[in-house]
């Protein structure tokens, strides 16, 4: 049975806790507080976005590798719950014949040549197509997830004065100063409250938290969206 309603789910999970995490964010911002808990949901959003992906990947063994394997092997070993896969982010996932996904290109040449151009837009950083992020930033999600698994400590650090809060009757805006391109005025309606205020980033990836939390969210249902819609 497919995944992909179970996919769908986690990403409106990620996508909740994502806004909370903005609201968080804002009010502490306004009132120039530490946000409680704020490492906890950042990486709650990012976790349950890596996760879909694996999801994915034991879609892909189930309903296209296994159905049409010739390979006893895998299957022993898939009958046997002794076949963990990963999402192949890496080229070197699917041209690695210990790998099963190897499998694919004899199997689903079409599908495997898709996986091969998405690990190599990956892997050269290209941008996701009708957005701002760019593939490469998925390694980073990846990375992120291993390291809390491996280590449970993920750092942010606070810059002060690094983003600009608009808070007025029709608008809550903060405006990043670090990656802002092209912008040298703001101009608000009069009883607007507009101050420059901290910003908080995952120290080891120089990253934005609510940036890379939408980051994270919006790439995964793209890409995984694509997957299912073409293959699965």
């Amino acid at each position: 049975m497919s995944r992909l309603k179970q996919i769908r789910e986690k990403i409106s999970y990620a996508n909740h806790q994502r806004q909370n995490l903005m609201n968080t964010l804002f009010e502490a911002k306004k009132e120039k507080i530490d946000p409680v808990f704020l490492v906890h949901t950042a990486l709650d959003i990012i976790s349950t976005s890596r996760e879909c992906y694996d999801y994915c990947a034991q879609d892909i063994l189930s309903a296209v590798i296994i159905p049409n394997t010739i390979n006893q092997r895998t299957i022993d070993r898939y009958n046997n719950n002794n076949l963990p896969v990963y999402f192949p982010f890496h080229e070197n996932q699917l041209t690695n014949n210990q790998n099963p996904f190897s499998e694919l290109q004899a199997i689903a040449p079409d599908f495997y040549n898709y996986l091969i151009g998405l690990a190599q837009n990956i892997e050269q950083n290209q941008p996701i197509p009708n957005t701002l992020f760019m593939f490469g930033d998925v390694l980073l999600l990846k990375d992120m997830v291993n390291q809390k698994k491996h280590y449970s400590l993920i750092a942010i650090e606070k810059n002060e004065d690094k983003e600009i809060l608009i808070d007025n009757s029709k608008m809550k805006m903060i405006i990043p100063v670090k990656e802002q391109n092209g912008w040298n005025k703001i101009q608000v309606s009069p009883g607007s409250n507009l101050s420059r205020v901290v910003e908080f980033r995952f120290e080891t990836i120089d990253k934005e938290i609510a940036k890379f939390s939408m980051f994270a969210t919006e790439s995964t249902r793209i890409i995984i969206e694509d997957i299912y819609s073409k293959f699965l």
